[in-house]
């Protein structure tokens, strides 16, 4: 993939893939952690007023799949950010620090900018510039990610492409546990809350289970469950 030939979308979206590449050295891991971040720092402020472009920027951060990096080139274009040079130039510097490891064929990086060609943009992969105008529209559906704060104090994201509705959370084998204070009623897709669970010897280390619906008018929850992390 040669950076200089990527359309201001696809190049944006593609270096931001980098982070999750695997098979880099540890020298160049430091190397793309660094412009990797340098870029989400010249992104943020200028997508911060918009709350869903803030929102689908974290959640391809944590998960960069296709299927999150279309949303993500439309915020990213209507923005005029595709035409920013100061931020096409650190996805430049960023691509060719990862390297054809983090960006060759099957990389994630490469499946988001074929997911972005196949959406509307224009993009050049493989040697071969392609351009579609059809957009797909995937369904909109929560996923889940559970991260460690401190103690035993964690955060529940939702880092699907949809909000959740009707959220219930428990934690088998917690002594104790506080859910977040907020109404979940609706979880949007890219916010987080804070939870508390505890263990015991005798019950063994907590697992988190989220019950939800993507839609309102589901009529069954679906089921989430991990153990929380240590």
């Amino acid at each position: 993939m040669d950076p200089s030939q990527l359309e201001g979308a696809s190049l944006i979206v593609g270096a931001l893939a980098t982070g999750a590449a695997e098979g880099l050295k540890d020298t160049a891991k430091q190397a793309v952690i660094a412009a990797r971040d340098k870029l989400i720092n010249l992104l943020r402020p200028r997508l911060h007023d918009d709350e869903d472009a803030a929102a689908d920027l974290n959640v391809y951060l944590r998960r960069p799949t296709p299927e999150n990096a279309e949303p993500l080139a439309g915020h990213i274009v209507a923005a005029g950010l595709d035409r920013d040079e100061e931020i096409l130039s650190a996805s430049r510097h960023l691509l060719d620090v990862a390297g054809p490891t983090a960006t060759g064929a099957g990389s994630i990086a490469a499946q988001s900018i074929s997911q972005i060609n196949l959406s509307g943009a224009t993009g050049f992969l493989g040697g071969q510039h392609v351009h579609h105008h059809e957009a797909t529209t995937p369904a909109s559906a929560a996923e889940w990610d559970v991260l460690h704060l401190r103690g035993s104090v964690f955060e529940l994201r939702n880092v699907g492409t949809g909000p959740a509705h009707d959220v219930v959370l428990d934690a088998p084998g917690a002594v104790r546990f506080d859910p977040p204070d907020e109404d979940l009623s609706t979880w949007p897709r890219g916010s987080g809350y804070e939870l508390f669970a505890v263990g015991s010897f005798q019950t063994g280390h907590p697992r988190l289970v989220v019950h939800w619906k993507n839609a309102p008018n589901e009529s069954e929850h679906q089921t989430w469950e991990r153990p929380l992390p240590r």
